[in-house]
């Protein structure tokens, strides 16, 4: 240590400099990785929300309320949405048409406005989309309105 109190063993600015450069630099194998991790995450978001209605096929087909009798003579209700199978697969049907047209018009539109606008832009339309197709369910008292919700969720998503 000198007078100042400062070690011999600080790094110089310069020093730091290329520390901070070497970390974050586009040839380190860390930056790759944590880029590779992101563009994995990125591709997960909108392939959960557009499978989820797959996994809830017994939920939306099945009637408003269907109680049963087990055999324990125990009633059983499950509580269902009453959409009929033509309305649900409509929902994967909207999903794909949109996304057939969005695909040429968003080429155009990442080229005029760049990558980072584009992925903020896509990235809150699928949340959007999600939302508005996850609100749909608060109105289950009539399917005719839930199902323009859930239609309307699947099209802003697509």
């Amino acid at each position: 240590m000198d007078e100042s109190g400062i070690s011999d063993n600080a790094l110089s600015d310069s020093e730091i400099l290329t520390l901070q450069t070497r970390c974050c630099s586009a040839h380190s194998k860390y930056y790759r990785f944590i880029v590779l991790m992101c563009n994995c995450l990125l591709t997960f978001g909108p392939y959960f929300c557009f499978d989820m209605p797959s996994v809830l096929q017994d939920r939306f087909v099945a009637p408003l309320q269907n109680c049963t009798i087990n055999v324990d003579n125990k009633t059983v209700c499950i509580e269902g949405l009453g959409l009929s199978q033509t309305q649900y697969n409509l929902l994967y049907t909207a999903y794909a048409f949109m996304n057939a047209l969005i695909v040429i018009a968003s080429g155009f539109l990442l080229d005029k406005l760049g990558n980072r606008v584009g992925i903020l832009l896509f990235s809150s339309l699928c949340v959007i989309g999600s939302s508005t197709f996850a609100a749909g369910y608060f109105l289950k008292s009539s399917t005719t309105q839930m199902f323009i919700v859930f239609m309307t969720g699947r099209l802003i998503f697509g």
